[in-house]
């Protein structure tokens, strides 16, 4: 039997998404902004590619 995929499994890695980090989390800021996250102010997200998001574990935190 086949697994259906989720939406984030269908994600190109290449892809440009954006992610919620909470202003309290300093150090997790700090990590995203070593992999070469953007903060997007007027979408109040970091913007980053799909390939970082999946490597740090953070695709849970994908904004829609």
């Amino acid at each position: 039997m086949m697994k259906k995929l989720k939406e984030v499994d269908k994600i190109p890695f290449k892809k440009t998404v954006f992610v919620r980090i909470n202003i309290q989390e300093k150090q997790l800021r700090q990590i995203v902004k070593s992999a070469g996250a953007r903060w997007t102010p007027e979408k109040q997200c970091w913007q980053m590619s799909y390939d970082d998001v999946f490597n740090l574990g953070l695709e849970a935190r994908i904004a829609d």
